[in-house]
């Protein structure tokens, strides 16, 4: 567990989490994620509108959502939608905002579309046992009950990447 001390040092998501994050073992999608994916890209490329109204998101979609309130980036709907399925947890939500905030700040990227999503992940999404590993690696030890025991909780420690 980390030093809760790392949740007021403003770079401590970028070098505990992003860059490890960076390098972690991908998969490829499986057969039905590949062909959501597919799917997505086409009513992307094809500007077809997609509203949904808040009882049809997902549950993943709407913690994506909300915790993109925080980030200095934005996502398109066909992204959301994709990213919310790929992830399995409200963690994996929360790891995906924060490592594509990275990205954003590194690539100076405003709004990201499905074919950004591509690019920053040309080799496949990290498995699950890697993002189960890089979730518990950046766990911290809590001053009291109260606080988070997640780094990823700490708007603070985040300053470094947000624009």
């Amino acid at each position: 567990m980390l030093n809760f001390e790392l949740t007021q040092k403003e770079d401590s998501i970028e070098k505990v989490f992003c860059v490890p994050f960076s390098k972690l073992k991908v998969n490829s999608l499986d057969k039905n994620d590949f062909e959501i994916l597919l799917n997505l890209l086409h009513l992307e490329k094809s500007n077809q509108e997609i509203n949904l109204l808040d009882e049809q998101k997902p549950f993943l979609y709407l913690i994506f959502e909300k915790r993109l309130q925080i980030h200095s980036y934005s996502v398109n709907i066909y992204t959301k939608l994709f990213i919310a399925n790929i992830c399995k947890s409200a963690g994996d939500v929360v790891m995906y905002c924060w490592y594509l905030q990275y990205v954003a700040n590194k690539r100076n990227i405003e709004l990201f579309t499905l074919d950004d999503i591509v690019h920053v992940f040309p080799d496949g999404f990290p498995s699950s046992n890697a993002l189960h590993d890089i979730w518990f690696n950046q766990k911290v030890n809590r001053e009291n009950i109260n606080n988070s025991d997640n780094l990823l909780d700490y708007y603070s420690a985040g300053k470094s990447i947000l624009n």
